[in-house]
């Protein structure tokens, strides 16, 4: 994945605004109580909530990962999520299977204190022979195969209980890779994306694919899973590039949940017409069908004097 992005533009904190002024009396009456118990008794303003989208708004957001880690930690020391933001989607390796993102705690604790909206992507990868004849046991190759990608959701769900990140959600970042290649026969490959996937709904996660049409061509010779969600990059073509490409077909067949576009500096993204539809049968604060299917919704704290 392209771990950098957009500078954050106008037109969406106008957006958000816009958004917030047309929320209905009920939802206002939940802002204000909380908005009275915000402040310290020092006078401090408490970090204010991630809104909740309005039905049918655009939320934008960020995904970052190790590339956000500290300069001599393992990072380039790149920014995190812009005070605009509404959600992030936090890294769970370090660029490939079984080696975790080495400060996802401490990008944990910040999105949490912001609080944002949160999910959660992990690359995978095709086994080194050393994986496979470890992890893989005995029987077919396709079933070997299979149980190296069930064993990569398990480090990455090992890797989330650890450091106290839940999300109803994983995205599978599919693509080439030079150091870790992919075999030349898709079937393999979709093997070990078959064994990623399984595991995670196995567990109760939901499982998304990250990827772009010529990468995922090359990898699974097309493969087309319709039904599965889809995040898509567009690269530097921008927000309206990333907003247009949700009309679109990707990859695997299905329109697309979430899109991508970069500045070299920051990944932003952006969810596509449907996901922030008003949810049923939800007590209040509301939230929201598709959104809490991808994000672990933000968790408002008690100010002072509330009740523990």
């Amino acid at each position: 994945m392209t771990l950098t992005g957009r500078v954050p533009i106008v037109e969406q904190v106008l957006s958000a605004r816009a958004g917030r002024l047309t929320t209905v009396a009920a939802s206002l009456a939940l802002i204000l109580s909380a908005s009275a118990s915000s402040v310290s008794p020092s006078g401090a303003l408490a970090p204010a909530i991630s809104p909740a989208p309005v039905p049918g708004a655009t939320m934008y957001g960020n995904d970052i990962s190790w590339p956000q880690c500290p300069k001599g930690g393992g990072g380039y020391g790149l920014p995190g999520p812009p005070d605009n933001a509404s959600f992030a989607v936090l890294g769970l390796t370090d660029g490939g299977s079984f080696r975790p993102n080495p400060c996802l705690a401490e990008q944990v604790a910040s999105v949490k204190a912001r609080p944002l909206w949160i999910s959660a992507y992990a690359i995978i990868t095709y086994p080194t022979s050393e994986q496979l004849a470890r992890l893989g046991g005995s029987g077919t190759l396709t079933e070997r195969l299979g149980r190296v990608g069930a064993a990569q959701a398990d480090f990455n769900l090992a890797t989330m209980a650890r450091v106290g990140l839940q999300s109803p959600m994983v995205w599978v970042d599919v693509e080439p890779r030079t150091k870790s290649p992919w075999s030349t026969r898709a079937s393999q490959n979709n093997a070990v994306i078959d064994g990623v996937m399984t595991r995670y709904q196995g567990a109760g996660i939901r499982a998304g694919l990250y990827s772009y049409d010529k990468g995922w061509k090359a990898i699974t010779g097309g493969r087309a899973m319709p039904g599965v969600p889809t995040w898509v990059p567009v690269g530097h073509k921008g927000r309206i590039g990333a907003a247009a490409s949700c009309a679109v077909a990707s990859f695997s067949g299905s329109k697309p949940t979430l899109t991508q576009w970069t500045d070299d500096v920051r990944d932003f993204n952006l969810t596509c017409p449907g996901v922030t539809g008003w949810a049923a049968n939800r007590k209040t604060p509301p939230l929201y069908s598709d959104m809490d299917a991808l994000f672990a919704p933000p968790t408002q704290r008690p100010g002072p004097g509330a009740a523990g």
